[in-house]
Protein backbone atom coordinates (compact mmCIF):
# COMPACT_ATOMS: atom_id res chain seq x y z
CA UNK A 1 0.00 0.00 0.00
CA UNK A 2 1.62 3.57 -1.33
CA UNK A 3 1.59 6.35 1.95
CA UNK A 4 -0.58 8.46 -1.03
CA UNK A 5 -3.49 6.04 -0.52
CA UNK A 6 -3.62 6.81 3.12
CA UNK A 7 -3.71 10.17 2.86
CA UNK A 8 -6.90 12.29 2.48
CA UNK A 9 -8.03 15.24 0.50
CA UNK A 10 -8.00 17.83 3.32
CA UNK A 11 -9.52 21.79 3.04
CA UNK A 12 -7.78 24.37 5.50
CA UNK A 13 -9.85 27.40 5.83
CA UNK A 14 -8.41 30.33 7.72
CA UNK A 15 -9.38 34.18 8.36
CA UNK A 16 -12.87 33.48 9.62
CA UNK A 17 -14.62 36.92 11.06
CA UNK A 18 -15.28 35.55 14.44
CA UNK A 19 -14.12 35.38 17.56
CA UNK A 20 -14.26 31.70 18.18
CA UNK A 21 -13.27 29.97 15.27
CA UNK A 22 -9.58 30.64 14.05
CA UNK A 23 -9.84 27.72 11.02
CA UNK A 24 -10.91 25.24 10.78
CA UNK A 25 -9.60 21.72 8.80
CA UNK A 26 -12.48 20.12 6.50
CA UNK A 27 -11.99 16.10 5.36
CA UNK A 28 -13.22 15.50 1.98
CA UNK A 29 -14.52 12.26 0.95
CA UNK A 30 -12.35 9.98 -1.50
CA UNK A 31 -12.53 12.72 -4.45
CA UNK A 32 -9.30 12.67 -7.33
CA UNK A 33 -8.83 16.37 -8.20
CA UNK A 34 -6.79 15.21 -11.05
CA UNK A 35 -7.48 17.11 -14.60
CA UNK A 36 -8.21 20.56 -15.15
CA UNK A 37 -12.08 20.18 -14.91
CA UNK A 38 -11.77 19.15 -11.32
CA UNK A 39 -10.23 21.93 -10.19
CA UNK A 40 -13.41 23.96 -10.55
CA UNK A 41 -15.24 21.20 -8.44
CA UNK A 42 -12.63 21.79 -6.49
CA UNK A 43 -13.16 25.33 -5.74
CA UNK A 44 -16.37 24.49 -5.57
CA UNK A 45 -15.90 22.73 -2.72
CA UNK A 46 -13.93 24.70 -1.01
CA UNK A 47 -16.80 27.41 -1.37
CA UNK A 48 -19.46 25.03 -0.06
CA UNK A 49 -17.15 23.97 2.92
CA UNK A 50 -16.56 27.84 3.49
CA UNK A 51 -20.38 28.46 3.33
CA UNK A 52 -21.05 25.20 5.89
CA UNK A 53 -18.53 27.23 8.38
CA UNK A 54 -20.02 30.53 8.35
CA UNK A 55 -23.81 29.10 8.83
CA UNK A 56 -22.30 27.23 12.12
CA UNK A 57 -20.81 30.41 13.45
CA UNK A 58 -23.90 32.62 12.34
CA UNK A 59 -26.07 29.75 14.60
CA UNK A 60 -23.68 30.07 16.86
CA UNK A 61 -24.11 34.20 17.45
CA UNK A 62 -27.99 33.60 17.18
CA UNK A 63 -28.15 31.25 20.26
CA UNK A 64 -30.23 33.68 22.82
CA UNK A 65 -29.00 33.49 26.53
CA UNK A 66 -31.19 32.94 29.29
CA UNK A 67 -31.75 36.64 31.02
CA UNK A 68 -33.89 35.96 33.88
CA UNK A 69 -32.16 33.92 35.46
CA UNK A 70 -28.75 35.81 35.11
CA UNK A 71 -30.82 38.98 36.06
CA UNK A 72 -32.20 37.76 39.37
CA UNK A 73 -28.48 36.47 39.89
CA UNK A 74 -27.09 40.21 39.42
CA UNK A 75 -29.85 41.71 41.88
CA UNK A 76 -29.04 38.85 44.60
CA UNK A 77 -25.44 39.36 44.36
CA UNK A 78 -25.56 43.29 44.54
CA UNK A 79 -27.75 43.07 47.92
CA UNK A 80 -24.81 40.84 49.02
CA UNK A 81 -22.56 43.39 48.06
CA UNK A 82 -24.36 46.44 49.70
CA UNK A 83 -25.00 44.51 53.53
CA UNK A 84 -21.21 43.54 53.09
CA UNK A 85 -20.04 47.50 52.15
CA UNK A 86 -22.15 48.57 55.39
CA UNK A 87 -21.19 45.92 57.56
CA UNK A 88 -17.10 46.88 56.69
CA UNK A 89 -18.07 50.41 57.03
CA UNK A 90 -19.39 49.53 60.35
CA UNK A 91 -17.09 47.97 61.51
CA UNK A 92 -14.42 50.55 60.36
CA UNK A 93 -16.57 53.06 62.38
CA UNK A 94 -16.20 50.98 65.48
CA UNK A 95 -12.36 50.33 65.35
CA UNK A 96 -11.83 54.12 65.51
Amino acid sequence: MKNDEKLKNIVVLRNFPSNVIDEAIIILKDYDFGDKENQMRKEHIIDEANFIVSEYINNMNNVKVDNKGLASKYKRMKLINLFLIVGLFVCLISLF
